[in-house]
């Protein structure tokens, strides 16, 4: 009997390594393929991790987008609400044939209707910068005066736009024949400008509200800052 390192064999010849047999193979196969699984699934999450962070920037700047078309479609709605209310003053105070008084301040317009029988003065309504959109607007919009003359932004004049927010309020009046006045008019006739800022970027903006003595109204809407 010989032994080897391989083992002893009856004969006396060292054993040599077995063949691989079917259950070798068999066993070999299912080594390789458990491994391949492994690796597909590992570049599988891989994928879907990359996916759901492409999804995650693609929701981001979507939302961004959203809000910044929210923001200035409740901005339009606030300038052209106090536009409105100041063409619909002029005309309450021709057809109820009173004064019909416009207050504005820097977050609201407000309309006050005079009594011809008590000449008392009632409030008829009012625009709110925080019932826009459930307050969206924030402090980002704000009213910063109300003055008398017209500034086109088309034509260079030496007037000056208010562009700070309005500290007070400011008044006009609007006469039974749809006149109006302003307190300290220095421009009789001239006509009136109210002012609204757009604060929502670094780059200011202003709305721009004109009515001529006429009772035309234009507005005017992202002038830049003066």
């Amino acid at each position: 009997m010989i032994s080897s390192a391989y083992g002893t064999s009856t004969d006396g010849e060292p054993r040599g390594i077995a063949p691989a047999g079917p259950q070798f193979s068999s066993a070999l196969r299912k080594h390789f393929i458990a491994g391949s699984l492994e690796r597909s699934r590992a570049f599988t999450l891989i994928e879907l991790m990359v996916v759901l962070l492409v999804m995650t920037i693609v929701a981001t700047v979507s939302f961004i987008g959203i809000r910044s078309n929210q923001w200035e479609g409740a901005y339009l709605r606030f300038t052209d609400d106090l536009a409105g209310s100041i063409t619909q003053a002029r005309n309450r105070a021709i057809d109820d044939q009173t004064t019909v008084r416009v207050q504005v301040g820097s977050d609201r317009l407000e309309v006050f209707w005079t009594d011809p029988n008590t000449k008392q003065e009632l409030f008829l309504w009012g625009n709110y910068r925080e019932r826009i959109d459930g307050g969206l607007l924030g402090t980002q919009a704000c009213i910063t005066g109300m003055s008398p003359g017209i500034t086109p932004p088309s034509q260079p004049n030496n007037a000056q736009l208010p562009t700070g927010c309005l500290g007070g309020v400011e008044s006009i009046i609007f006469e039974p024949d749809g006149t109006f006045t302003l307190p300290n008019d220095p421009w009789p006739d001239a006509g009136m400008t109210l002012v609204v800022v757009d604060q929502s970027s670094n780059a200011k903006t202003y709305s721009i509200i004109e009515m001529f003595p006429g009772g035309l109204v234009r507005k005017f809407d992202e002038i830049p800052e003066p």
